[in-house]
């Protein structure tokens, strides 16, 4: 049976995320942000006997699903999908797939490697020029976000929004934002989003094709890394190009989840 979760449900709700803390990276994180009364997000859990079976948070028009066992009662899902109008679905790919599957959603499922820090590698000096973004520094970062296409999805193509969402990720504490510049323009950058107690996200990592080949990603992405394992969580990320998987790999990350997103147009 369906629940809508109230805050006396939270203890029992994080207990069943953290079974597998990296794939629910995203609701520990909105959970412990936005809790359970916020107008912009809604929790609900569904409960077989008194045990956890599945977990669903929305947030705005995104809806992010969960189930450890795949034994759930999909039909409330497709309520909530319909009545809050959702126009992403994201969660582990082989929930989002049994999903699409059990409605007959035309949408494709574009599925991304999902990859957590195994380790560390050898120890390498940090660039002196990576700089902690500021609220000074986020409308140049949305500008220069235009000049990659593989973006596109992540932001809205208007760079006063994109700098909206970059100002209230850093506002808010959801991540951090770093950059290197040369000639006063950036020309590496990367940044963490869906912080949480147990880990955060890696992203956003871009590095100007004249400045390739010179090991700036690595340093981006290495001084996120540390900076989430100086905290102790767990540095996560994924991927969309198969060509940066070895890239990953040599830096210390490895497979564990492939993560499905499913746009739907609205009926």
């Amino acid at each position: 049976m369906w629940h809508k979760a109230k805050m006396q449900d939270q203890e029992k709700i994080m207990k069943y995320l953290l079974l597998e803390p990296i794939a629910n990276l995203f609701m520990i994180s909105d959970i412990e942000r936005f809790g359970f009364e916020s107008r912009v997000q809604d929790v609900w859990f569904e409960e077989i006997i008194e045990e956890l079976t599945a977990v669903l948070l929305r947030y705005h028009d995104n809806l992010i699903c969960y189930s450890r066992k795949m034994e759930t009662d999909y039909a409330y899902v497709k309520d909530i999908i319909l009545n809050y109008k959702i126009s992403v679905i994201s969660g582990k790919a082989s929930v989002v797939e049994q999903i699409k599957f059990l409605y007959h959603m035309p949408e494709c499922v574009f599925k991304m490697p999902f990859l957590k820090r195994r380790n560390a590698h050898e120890i390498i000096e940090l660039d002196k020029r990576i700089t902690k973004a500021t609220e000074e520094d986020t409308l140049a970062i949305a500008k220069r976000y235009a000049d990659f296409p593989e973006f596109e999805h992540l932001y809205s193509k208007d760079v006063y929004e994109r700098q909206k969402q970059i100002s209230t990720r850093i506002e808010s504490g959801e991540g951090i934002h770093v950059f290197i510049k040369e000639k006063g323009e950036i020309i590496a950058h990367g940044n963490t989003t869906a912080e949480n107690t147990v880990a955060g996200m890696i992203g956003g990592i871009f590095v100007d094709p004249a400045y390739r080949n010179k090991g700036l990603g690595t340093q981006i992405l290495r001084y996120l890394s540390e900076y989430l394992e100086s905290t102790n969580r767990q540095p996560c990320l994924f991927y969309g190009n198969p060509e940066l998987k070895h890239f990953f790999i040599d830096q210390g990350y490895e497979p564990i989840e492939e993560w499905g997103v499913l746009r739907r147009t609205h009926e």
